[in-house]
């Protein structure tokens, strides 16, 4: 028997969903992978402790890109939905997540030193987090403008609470900018991501309800 329309519609929607998914975890793979190739065997074993920041580099960027991939599969589970839009902003935060290992590896080999005066690897890390918060911030939005009636009041604040928390790390990258374009000594630029941590816990504790604008209507009349 064959199906209406619209459940075929919808079944190649949900396909699409997951194959959109299954590429975005092989992207997340291939950016561990490549931060992995950079930690080059030394010739001689004695080289292994020469240069420590390789291993804090490897670390850093591998708990960076876990994080993102955690925030990756929630907006799936709860947010996403195979339009043309969000498809997009799902492929420009894909990009700018594998790009992540290539300026973090950047900027600990050129920016190491506080007196360097160049600006540049402080931009594209800094840039690198704004590319990644952006359109994970637009997606999360998005889902709260569809103002899903499926969705339980947990999974709600959820969402609410990852669209803030990310439009929080946005305008941390913006403070960075302007501060990196002002400031004499490049490295000021980074102060403000020592924030970001207290401020992302504090956040999650005070926000316990979802605006109604983003509720559904009959919630939002209750």
């Amino acid at each position: 028997m064959n199906k209406p329309p619209a459940s075929r519609h919808q079944e190649s929607r949900e396909h699409f969903k997951h194959r959109l998914e299954a590429f975005s975890d092989i992207v997340f793979a291939l950016a561990l992978s490549q931060l992995a190739l950079q930690l080059e065997v030394p010739k001689r074993i004695e080289d292994l402790t020469v240069n420590p920041v390789a291993y804090l580099l490897f670390f850093v960027t591998f708990a960076i890109v876990c994080f993102y991939w955690i925030a990756h599969y929630r907006m799936f589970r709860l947010a996403f939905q195979a339009y043309p839009v969000d498809i997009f902003l799902n492929f420009v935060f894909l990009a700018f997540t594998a790009i992540l290992p290539y300026t973090l590896q950047v900027y600990i080999k050129f920016a190491s030193h506080w007196q360097n005066g160049n600006k540049l690897p402080y931009g594209l890390y800094i840039a690198s987090f704004a590319g990644t918060a952006l359109p994970m911030s637009l997606l999360f939005y998005r889902a709260l403008l569809r103002r899903d009636p499926s969705l339980t009041p947990k999974e709600r604040l959820d969402v609410y609470r990852a669209f803030l928390r990310n439009a929080f790390i946005l305008a941390t990258t913006a403070i960075c900018g302007i501060v990196l374009a002002l400031a004499t000594y490049p490295f000021l630029a980074m102060y403000p991501f020592a924030i970001l941590g207290p401020a992302i816990a504090i956040l999650r504790r005070r926000v316990k309800r979802v605006p109604a604008r983003f509720l559904p209507e009959g919630m939002a009349t209750a």
